[in-house]
């Protein structure tokens, strides 16, 4: 579901920052922080994106809900499986 508050707020000239991106591309910020709770890998450049963290080996998508819920100190998580 698209969010309606961004056109509402457009709409109404209401002008709206955020610096969740900011946060996330700052070096040692929140991406950072969040890759290096997968596991020991590196940055790599990709060409739609600014940088892609690659673990050093592959994991399943079990084992990295389990990496993120550890790092997040979550006891549960919803995910689900993309069908294509």
């Amino acid at each position: 579901m698209v969010s309606l508050y961004p056109r509402r707020c457009a709409a109404l000239g209401i002008s709206v920052y955020s610096p969740h991106t900011c946060l996330d591309a700052a070096p040692n910020g929140i991406q950072d922080w969040l890759a290096r709770g997968l596991g020991n890998g590196q940055w790599q450049e990709h060409p739609e994106r600014p940088r892609v963290w690659e673990l050093a080996t592959p994991i399943s998508l079990e084992a990295t809900v389990d990496r993120i819920k550890q790092h997040l100190g979550l006891p549960t998580n919803k995910s689900s499986r993309l069908a294509c």
